[in-house]
């Protein structure tokens, strides 16, 4: 559920301006270094400001708050706060405060005017920043609205394709529900256990035409009937459900998420990672058998709400038998032999020297198109939350829940930009039971107990990245340790450096690689 969110006063637009201008950053991390701040007090001093933009408390109490929150000596306070009124507040004094910022710095015993220079150029940064975002925003847009029209017409093209050939692909609808059918009474756990790349891939074809074809829907339904009430035996163990004990089948197994879902549908993933963090009936089995529930449950999840995932995604981004992490690397290889036969053999077979790329950094680089995208995002999520955590954190639950992947992105380095993702895993129990899901899913259940007593941890965020990247969104090692290491660089910009080792760029192999933390 969304965090409740406080009673704010709204802010005027020049307010607004000088709460969220980059500038603004620039100066807190400048005052942390220059009063020796943890990370931690940077993001309470960061939280401080905010909440005296909002008016959430009195300028008068700036001293007291500083105290007490970033629990510092008296002679540094009154240094600090001198220099958070005239550095951070004073620009909009007249405007928003009504004065009170030139008192309070009158009663530390300094003249208000000492800051003018300093305010003046706070100010022409503000001008500067809004500029180029608008100017930004304007070559975005341009540049999307030429290209729509052909990349809609190629996604166009590729779904009418998909669909056409249907009726050439399955001759016999009928007898074709029946194999499926019978897949789902009695071969659910072999799907499951054994069925390799090929046989799942080739199933999945086969119910995305059955079911985008059927009219009715009844196939559907029919499929989703013998689900729940297959009797295959797929975990060792009986379960426990209401209070007795029974046997680990299918049937049961999918009986026992329904009721802990409750009646807030079975479509949405991230209640089937609370699932996995909250039953008791999961926790106690083995890493394998963990696998089997979590693929199940995709298959569930994914069966149940096709048709509204059929619009708006592309057919063949929609997964029924989920493959392992060993399936999709036989997977890739298999398409790269393909690549090989036709003709790519020479690529493959290049020494490391002529593998060397001449720029490094533009390893690190998004894809053009995908840049572009996250950017748009960002410039939307901005706009529409004004950088408030809890507004940003609503809608990056949203984007993880349907796995969006610009958007997921855009998220996290608006996260990391206003230095509240550590927050965001410490203290929102949504993200807290993902990565606890994660734990569980990938037998690392001690580390909850650490995390609870040390949440600030750089390998808590880390496994949160390797949640989102690797089993969110699916993404390959590399590409997953890429990102992660774009947005170490943007913690160590704001001298963050205990998050700025998250991942690394392997010069042996030029390979994107997980920091050992």
């Amino acid at each position: 559920m969304p965090t409740k969110k406080t009673n704010k006063k709204k802010l005027s637009e020049p307010a607004r301006k000088a709460l969220e201008a980059g500038f603004g950053v620039q100066i807190n991390k400048a005052l942390a270094e220059q009063y020796d701040l943890t990370i931690g007090q940077l993001a309470k001093l960061s939280t401080i400001i905010n909440d005296f933009y909002y008016k959430k408390i009195d300028i008068a109490q700036i001293q007291d708050i500083l105290q007490s929150r970033l629990n510092i000596d008296q002679e540094k306070t009154k240094k600090l706060a001198k220099e958070v009124l005239g550095k951070r507040l004073l620009i909009v004094d007249d405007s928003w405060f009504n004065g009170e910022v030139s008192e309070e710095l009158k009663k530390i015993g300094v003249d208000p005017s000492d800051y003018d220079k300093f305010v003046k150029t706070y100010y022409n940064r503000i001008v500067e920043e809004e500029a180029q975002r608008i100017a930004k925003k304007e070559a975005a847009e341009a540049e999307e609205k030429a290209e729509k029209k052909e990349r809609e017409e190629q996604r166009q093209s590729l779904k009418k394709e998909k669909l056409s050939q249907a009726p050439k692909a399955i001759t016999k609808p009928e007898e074709e529900k029946k194999d499926v059918k019978k897949v789902f009474q009695s071969r659910i756990k072999d799907m499951l256990e054994k069925a390799g790349f090929k046989t799942k891939i080739d199933m999945d074809v086969r119910m995305l035409l059955l079911l985008a074809n059927d009219e009715t829907e009844e196939f559907q339904k029919e499929l989703l009937t013998t689900l729940l009430n297959n009797e295959e035996k797929l975990t060792d163990d009986k379960i426990e459900i209401n209070d007795e004990k029974v046997e680990p089948t299918v049937a049961n197994w999918l009986k026992d998420y329904n009721i802990f879902v409750g009646e807030e549908k079975i479509t949405s993933t991230v209640k089937k990672a609370q699932y996995f963090t909250g039953s008791e009936n999961v926790e106690k089995l083995k890493e394998e058998e963990k696998q089997k529930i979590d693929h199940l449950l995709d298959l569930y999840i994914n069966l149940d709400s096709f048709y509204e995932l059929a619009k708006r995604k592309y057919l063949d981004d929609i997964e029924f038998f989920t493959l392992t992490s060993e399936q999709k690397k036989a997977y890739d290889e298999f398409v790269k032999s393909l690549d090989l036969e036709k003709g790519s053999a020479e690529k493959e077979t290049k020494t490391a020297e002529e593998k060397e790329p001449a720029d490094i950094m533009e390893l690190y680089q998004d894809k053009p198109d995908d840049r572009r995208l996250i950017e748009k995002e960002k410039t939307e999520i901005i706009e529409q939350t004004r950088k408030e955590y809890d507004e940003v954190a609503d809608i990056f639950e949203q984007a993880l829940l349907n796995r969006k992947k610009h958007k997921i992105i855009a998220c996290l380095e608006v996260l990391v930009d206003i230095g509240a993702l550590d927050n965001l895993l410490a203290k929102d129990k949504r993200f807290t039971d993902l990565l606890f899901g994660y734990f569980n899913r990938n037998n690392l259940q001690s580390e909850k107990d650490k995390f609870k007593k040390e949440p600030y941890q750089a390998k808590y965020i880390q496994d949160f990245l390797k949640f989102v990247f690797l089993e969110r969104l699916g993404l390959s090692e590399n590409e997953g340790a890429r990102l992660a290491a774009n947005l170490s660089n943007i913690f160590a910009s704001y001298g963050q450096t205990d998050y700025a080792q998250l991942a690394y760029l392997d010069l042996n192999d030029y390979k994107f690689k997980w920091t050992e933390l």
